[in-house]
C-alpha cells in the first residue's frame, strides 16, 4: 500500500474535500494552490507546521509516560481510561496537524520526509492504544477476582463483629437488670421491715436506702450509655420498667421475686443496645479527632498574608492565602471587604474604593471581581512573566549566585506554564534568544553546542523545557557546595611566588591581597618606579651621598659628554635619572632649571640652539606653558615629597572566565586605553594574542610589544556594580605606589571630603 494513501485514510475526511485533495499529494499528484507563496513565506509556513506537530508529538509523548506509570498498579485502571481518551483526542489533533502541514509542503522529498515520520509516529500510537486496551482488560479482570475474595472475607468478618457486639450488649443489659432485680429486692425489705419495731425500722431504712442510691446511680451510669435512639425501644419492654417506689398496703411484696433465675434479654434488644452502643462510640472518636486537630492547629504558628500591592504574579499566591485564612473564618462579607481593603496597597486599593459604598455581600463580591480582572488574568500574569524575563538582568560570569536566581525563576515559570497556556510562548525562537542573552558567555556557548547536538540528533529545535533543565543543571553545578568556585576560594592555600622582571628576586603575593605596588589601570599609566619615587632621602648615584644627582659637585664637573657615559654605564634614564627604562616615552621627565625645557639641569647643553619653527612655537606658546607645566607638576608632587596628592586610585575585583583577583585600579578619564599588569593576567589564567601597540603620550609616540586580553570584568570590591572590558593590553610595569591610593587620612583633612572618608581603603 502507498504510505501517502495510508496516512490519508487515517486522517479521515473531517477537513472536506479541498484537504484530502492537499494531502492525496503524498502518494505523488502535486496539489494545486489557491495562493502563491514566495520561498521565504513556504519556508516560513512549513516550519509553523513543523513546528505545531512536534509539539502535538511531545504531548503524546508526555501523555505516554503518563500512562506507563499508571500502569504499574492495577488499582490506577479509571484512571488509565480517562487518559487513555485524552490521548486519542491528542492523536486526532495530531493527525489535524499533519494534514495541515501536507497542505503546506510542495516538494516530493518534504513530502517523502513528513509521510515516513508521520508513519512512525502512527505505528507508535496504535501499538501503544493496543496495549493499553489489553492492560485494562486485564486490570479489570484482576479487580473483579479481589473483590469476590474480599467480600468472603467480609462476611466472616462482619460475622464475628455482630457476635461481639452482641455480647458486649447482652453484658450491658444484664448488669442492669441485675441492678434492678437488687433494688426491687431492697424496695421489698423496706416494706416487709414497716411491720417491725419503729426505731430497728428507721436505722434499717437508712442502711438500705444508702445502698439504694447506690445501685439507682450505677443504673443512671449504663442508662446514659443506652441513651438516644435506644431509650424509646428499651422502655418498650414490660420487663424492664422501673418497679414504683410506693408499694401498697395490701400487696407487701414485690412483683420482682429476688430469687428468681437472672433473666434474659431478647436478642432483638441486645442488638439495637449494640447498635446505639458503637455508634455513640463513633461520635465520641470522632469528637475526639477534631479536638486533637484543633489542639495540634493551635500549636502552630500564625500564618502571615503579605499585602498585594499589583504585582501579577503574586495575585494567585495572595487570594488564596485571604480565601484561607480569612474568608473562612469570618462570616459577613462587609468584614471580609475591610479585611481585603486592609491587605492591598497602592493601585489595588484604589481600585476596590468603589465597592465599599456597596451593601457587605454586593461589595465584596465585586471587590474580587475587580480584582480578578485586572490581576487574575491568566494573559496578563503570562505577560507578566514574559516581561520579567525580558528585564531580568545580564549576568556576569563567576556570578554563581545571579545564575542560581535566573534558574529559580525559570523553574517557577515551568511550573506556571501547566496552568497558563499562554506561556507557551517562551518557547518561541524569539524569546528563547533573549533569555540565552542573559547567561555569561561561556554557558552561552555551551548551549550552543547544546542546542545543536538538540537539532542534529532530534530534527528539531530545543523548546523552554530543555532550557530550563539546562540552566538549573549549570547553576547546581555553579554552586555545588563542595566543588563550587566560592566554596574552593575559602580553602587555605600555599602562597605562590613570582620572580620580577626587573629586581630579579623572589616576591610572594596572594590572591585576594595584591600588594599595592602592583595596580591594575583602565587607563595610560603614568611611568614611576619605586626606587625613584621615594625621594625624602634622595641617594646620588655618583658619589652615594643623600642629594640629588643634579646637586653634586662631582657629577656637574664632568662635561656633558661624561655625564651621557656615566649615565649610559649606570643604565639610567637620560629623561628623569631612573633605571628600567629609556628616555623615549618616559613620563617623568624632569625640567631643567636653567632653560626649563623637558630634560635634567646636569644634561643642559649651551651650545644647543634650537629650530627656528621650534622657537617660533615656543615663543607663541608662552601663555599655555605655564598652564601645561602647572598640570604636569602634579604628575610630579610626589617626587618633591614636600605637598600631599592622590590619584584616582581605587580597589576593584578582577574577573575572567573562571578565575577573579582583587587589586587595585588607576583611573585616567584622559586615556582612551585599558592596560593591565602582566603578573595580574598571569593570576587570572588568561592568555592574549601577542601584538604591537602603538601609545601617544605628551611626549610622542611609543611603540610596546604586548598582548591583548578580552573578555575581561572589572567590579567593586563587593562585586555589585560590574563593567564589561573591552580590549586590554598587558605591560611589565604600571607605575603606581602605595602612597598614591586615597585614605581615609587624607579625605578628613578636607571638609569637603570628610563625607567619604568611610568609602575608602584603610
Amino acid at each position: 500500500m502507498d504510505t501517502g494513501s495510508q496516512i490519508q485514510d487515517e486522517i479521515g475526511e473531517e477537513d472536506g474535500n479541498s484537504e484530502l485533495e492537499n494531502i492525496g499529494a503524498v502518494g505523488g499528484a502535486r496539489p494545486k494552490r489557491r495562493t502563491k507563496r514566495t520561498e521565504k513565506g513556504k519556508s516560513y509556513i512549513a516550519y509553523i507546521r513543523w513546528t505545531d506537530c512536534h509539539s502535538f508529538q511531545r504531548k503524546v509523548t508526555r501523555q505516554t509516560d503518563r500512562i506507563v506509570s499508571l500502569m504499574e498498579n492495577a488499582e490506577n485502571v479509571d484512571i488509565v481510561e480517562k487518559d487513555l481518551t485524552a490521548f486519542r483526542v491528542t492523536s486526532e489533533e495530531l493527525k489535524k496537524s499533519v494534514a495541515a502541514l501536507f497542505n503546506d509542503l510542495e516538494t516530493d522529498e518534504e513530502l517523502n520526509v513528513a509521510n515516513d515520520w508521520y508513519a512512525e509516529q502512527l505505528s507508535r500510537m496504535s501499538n501503544f492504544v493496543e496495549t493499553t486496551e489489553q492492560w485494562i482488560s486485564s486490570a479489570k479482570n484482576k479487580i473483579e477476582e479481589n473483590l469476590e475474595s474480599r467480600s468472603i472475607a467480609s462476611k466472616l468478618t462482619g460475622s464475628s463483629r455482630r457476635s461481639k457486639a452482641s455480647s458486649s450488649k447482652f453484658s450491658i443489659a444484664s448488669s442492669r437488670a441485675k441492678e434492678k432485680a437488687k433494688a426491687a429486692e431492697i424496695r421489698a425489705k423496706v416494706a416487709l421491715l414497716e411491720r417491725k419495731q419503729e426505731l430497728e425500722k428507721r436505722t434499717e431504712r437508712l442502711h438500705l436506702e444508702e445502698e439504694l442510691a447506690v445501685a439507682e446511680a450505677r443504673e443512671k451510669a449504663y442508662a446514659e450509655i443506652e441513651a438516644g435512639s435506644m431509650g424509646e425501644k428499651v422502655s418498650s419492654h414490660g420487663s424492664l420498667n422501673t418497679v414504683q417506689p410506693q408499694v401498697p398496703q395490701s400487696q407487701p411484696y414485690s412483683r420482682f421475686n429476688p430469687f428468681t433465675p437472672e433473666f434474659r434479654v431478647a436478642r432483638d434488644s441486645d442488638q439495637n443496645a449494640s447498635s446505639g452502643f458503637q455508634e455513640i462510640l463513633n461520635q465520641q472518636n470522632k469528637m475526639t479527632e477534631m479536638l486533637v486537630q484543633q489542639y495540634q492547629q493551635g500549636l502552630l504558628p500564625s500564618l502571615r498574608i503579605t499585602k498585594f500591592t499589583g504585582d501579577p504574579l503574586e495575585y494567585s499566591t495572595f487570594i488564596r492565602s485571604f480565601e484561607s485564612q480569612i474568608e473562612s473564618k469570618v462570616k459577613p462579607s462587609d468584614v471580609c471587604l475591610r479585611y481585603l481593603e486592609q491587605y492591598l496597597e497602592g493601585e489595588p486599593r484604589e481600585l476596590i474604593k468603589g465597592c465599599l459604598h456597596l451593601d457587605g455581600l454586593n461589595g465584596y463580591l465585586e471587590a474580587k471581581k475587580l480584582l480578578s480582572e485586572k490581576y487574575g488574568d491568566p494573559y496578563k500574569i503570562s505577560n507578566a512573566y514574559i516581561r520579567k524575563i525580558n528585564e531580568w538582568p545580564c549576568i556576569r560570569p563567576g556570578d554563581d549566585l545571579a545564575l542560581d536566581r535566573f534558574s529559580t525563576f525559570l523553574v517557577q515559570c515551568q511550573s506556571a506554564m501547566t496552568s497558563l497556556p499562554f506561556l507557551t510562548t517562551l518557547s518561541h525562537p524569539h524569546n528563547m534568544q533573549s533569555m540565552v542573552k542573559k547567561l555569561p558567555f561561556p554557558l552561552q556557548d555551551r548551549w550552543r553546542r547544546e542546542a545543536s547536538r538538540w537539532r542534529v540528533s532530534r530534527q528539531t529545535i530545543p523548546a523552554f523545557a530543555e532550557f530550563v533543565a539546562f540552566v538549573k543543571s549549570e547553576a547546581g553545578i555553579a554552586t555545588d557546595p563542595v566543588f563550587s568556585r566560592d566554596a574552593l576560594s575559602r580553602v587555605m592555600e600555599p602562597a605562590r611566588t613570582y620572580t620580577d622582571k626587573h629586581a630579579h628576586k623572589s616576591k610572594v603575593i596572594d590572591d585576594r591581597s595584591r600588594p599595592r605596588s602592583y595596580v591594575s589601570s583602565h587607563a595610560t599609566a603614568i611611568a614611576a618606579n619605586d626606587k625613584n619615587t621615594q625621594k625624602a632621602n634622595p641617594v646620588c648615584q655618583q658619589c652615594e651621598k643623600a642629594h640629588d644627582l643634579d646637586n653634586c659637585q662631582i657629577y656637574l664637573k664632568k662635561s656633558l659628554q661624561e655625564r651621557k657615559e656615566f649615565l649610559k654605564d649606570k643604565g639610567l634614564c637620560f629623561a628623569c635619572y631612573g633605571t628600567g627604562h629609556r628616555s623615549n616615552g618616559c613620563a617623568q621627565r624632569r625640567k631643567c632649571k636653567t632653560c626649563s625645557r623637558r630634560h635634567p639641569t646636569g644634561l643642559h647643553d649651551e651650545n644647543f640652539q634650537p629650530t627656528q619653527a621650534a622657537a617660533k612655537q615656543q615663543n607663541s606658546a608662552k601663555g599655555p606653558i605655564s598652564d601645561i607645566q602647572a598640570n604636569e607638576a602634579i604628575c610630579n608632587v610626589v617626587a618633591t615629597g614636600t605637598a600631599l596628592t592622590a590619584v584616582p586610585v581605587v580597589p576593584v575585583k578582577l574577573k575572567a572566565a573562571e578565575s577573579e583577583v582583587v587589586t587595585y585600579a588607576m583611573l585616567d578619564n584622559c586615556s582612551s586605553g585599558t592596560f593591565i599588569h602582566e603578573d595580574v593576567a598571569t593570576t587570572l589564567g588568561v592568555e592574549g594574542a601577542d601584538t604591537k601597540l602603538m601609545v601617544k603620550t605628551v611626549n610622542g609616540p611609543v611603540l610596546l610589544d604586548t598582548k591583548v586580553l578580552s573578555g575581561l570584568i572589572v567590579s567593586d570590591i563587593n562585586g555589585s556594580n560590574s563593567i564589561q572590558l573591552g580590549k586590554a593590553y598587558t605591560k611589565d610595569d604600571i607605575a603606581a605606589v602605595e602612597e598614591d591610593v586615597p585614605v581615609p587620612e587624607l579625605a578628613r583633612r578636607w571638609t569637603h571630603l570628610e563625607c567619604i572618608q568611610a568609602e575608602l581603603p584603610p
